[in-house]
């Protein structure tokens, strides 16, 4: 349903924006917490560019197989340190799941890149998580747009050379001005945002999310602090997919056409 259908409190429902326009305020309200607040502006030609050429990139890094994306996200930093997780990033990412059905049908369970994601990097914020943050996007199949503070602008651009590098495919990874960041979650093609939002009130950036007309798209939150990077952080990136396959359509048995004869 592409976040459009349902109205119950798990899909959003009726309640959805009440959290938002509440009057009361949420935790400490000092000028730390405002950092999200950035004017929204018409979305130019060029950001949407950016967004499509992010779009046909995605298309091209599909066909990278999940061997290749953890062996490439590993040259650019330590990111899956177990090996036990690395199996299990290959296990669930590599194949589609077969589930049971019934007699003459055929269904699949299948995960792919959410599409393409906003990576917002304040100023304030710790640098420890940004290889992590582009390396969960890339394993899972998502393209980024990096809105990234002046504080942090030169490491992105680091890791964004480090990846070109190894063959990477172009607009995979892309940096976008701070300022932009509340314009470009407008877009309908933006599938969620990242943020490092731990001890911060993300009110004002939910706020903005909740503006947009069309799905409703997540905030993966992070750094999640003292806690070791497990697969269950890489579900953000991801959507599911189910397939279903009617055999006795295509002739898989035709002894059951034969029946109401």
């Amino acid at each position: 349903g592409r976040g459009l259908s349902g109205t119950g409190p798990k899909a959003g429902g009726p309640n959805y924006l009440y959290r938002f326009s509440n009057a009361g305020t949420i935790g400490d309200q000092s000028s730390t917490n405002f950092a999200f607040n950035h004017d929204c502006k018409p979305l130019s030609p060029q950001l949407s560019d950016l967004v499509q050429r992010a779009k046909i990139a995605m298309g091209k890094w599909a066909y990278t197989s999940i061997q290749e994306r953890v062996n490439m996200v590993l040259k650019v930093g330590e990111v899956i340190t177990e090996t036990s997780l690395e199996a299990l990033v290959k296990d669930k990412l590599s194949h589609p799941l077969n589930l049971p059905g019934p007699t003459g049908e055929s269904n699949q369970l299948s995960l792919h890149g959410r599409g393409v994601m906003i990576l917002i990097i304040r100023d304030e914020d710790p640098a420890m998580p940004i290889t992590l943050q582009i390396a969960s996007a890339l394993l899972c199949g998502c393209s980024l747009l990096i809105c990234a503070g002046m504080h942090h602008h030169q490491m992105v651009i680091d890791i964004l050379s480090h990846y070109k590098m190894l063959g990477l495919p172009k607009s995979m990874l892309q940096t976008v001005a701070l300022d932009d960041s509340a314009s470009l979650i407008q877009n309908p093609d933006i599938a969620g945002v990242i943020a490092n939002s731990f001890g911060a009130n993300s009110k004002a950036l939910r706020q903005e999310m909740a503006k947009r007309s069309g799905c409703i798209i997540p905030l993966i939150e992070w750094p999640k602090i003292n806690a070791d990077y497990n697969y269950h952080w890489l579900l953000g990136f991801l959507s599911e997919r189910t397939r279903t396959e009617n055999l006795v359509a295509r002739g898989g048995n035709t002894q059951l056409f034969n029946l109401s004869e």
